[in-house]
């Protein structure tokens, strides 16, 4: 046991510090001291390094948002003056959301933040202006990627996801300062649904299971009143071609069972979170 804590005295002992000479442990990212990430853009050469180090710290560890995306959104400021690195921040967080496990709904909440404290001067484009162009362009893809390979459709299913979160978190403020969401986004989340049942492989489906879950009823809610008797249909002839073929039926009904099982053990969460 004495050797035992001799061997990793080193470790326990070993300052992870921005100023540390050269001992790094193998993979330790120096620009991090400890667990938080407060010196700003010291250290680093590139907006990327930067914005990239702030989103795997984020990954890592969630709960830092409320305390550390000020000081990002503030060091991101002063580094942010044209377009083209506007542009650059956009592609990051975008590749983030979409490529980690699980930064879906974190990307969301970060895009919102720095939809509405980001600035540029002089500013011809906005952030939430990029970001909804590089949704777009995504989005005009989406019949060949819901027909594509594994690979396509993986990419695609995690973009519907993002795409989903954004709807949920992004926050656009009226004329008279109300807060609503992006009602071109709800149009797009319906039609991807609808691209999705069209295509009903088994993922294909249960991407659509994840987004009605994701979307927790708003998006079928605040589509009521907006939906033609023609869409209804279409969506309806949708789900129940989905459910003519025998193992689309059982994918579709067993992700719908958990989705339906999990919004009853969570009711009261998501009554509070929908207000």
């Amino acid at each position: 046991m004495a050797e035992s804590q001799v061997a990793v005295a080193p470790l326990v002992t070993s300052k992870l510090s921005v100023k540390a000479p050269e001992f790094y442990p193998s993979g330790y990212n120096q620009n991090f001291a400890d667990s938080s990430f407060e010196d700003g853009y010291d250290g680093y050469l590139t907006l990327a390094e930067y914005v990239q180090d702030f989103l795997n710290h984020l990954a890592e560890q969630p709960g830092c948002f409320e305390t550390e995306i000020e000081q990002f959104a503030e060091t991101v400021n002063g580094w942010v003056t044209a377009d083209e690195t506007l542009q650059e921040l956009v592609e990051l967080v975008y590749q983030q959301a979409t490529s980690v496990p699980n930064f879906s709904y974190m990307g969301a909440r970060l895009c919102n933040y720095l939809s509405h404290h980001l600035t540029i001067s002089p500013q011809s484009r906005s952030f939430r202006q990029l970001l909804l162009q590089r949704c777009q362009t995504e989005y005009e893809n989406r019949d060949e990627a819901a027909k594509g390979d594994e690979t396509a459709r993986k990419q695609f299913h995690a973009f519907v996801l993002f795409l989903a979160e954004l709807y949920l978190n992004l926050e656009i403020k009226g004329t008279k300062g109300q807060v609503t969401r992006a009602e071109i986004l709800q149009e797009g989340l319906r039609e991807l649904l609808n691209v999705l049942f069209s295509n009903p492989v088994d993922n294909n489906l249960m991407c659509a299971v994840k987004l009605l879950k994701v979307s927790n009823a708003v998006l079928v809610l605040e589509a009521r009143a907006l939906a033609s008797p023609r869409s209804k249909r279409v969506q309806l002839c949708y789900f129940c071609a989905s459910l003519k073929r025998p193992a689309s039926r059982k994918v579709l009904l067993a992700g719908l069972a958990s989705m339906l099982l999990s919004r009853g053990n969570t009711a009261g969460a998501d009554g509070i979170d929908s207000s």
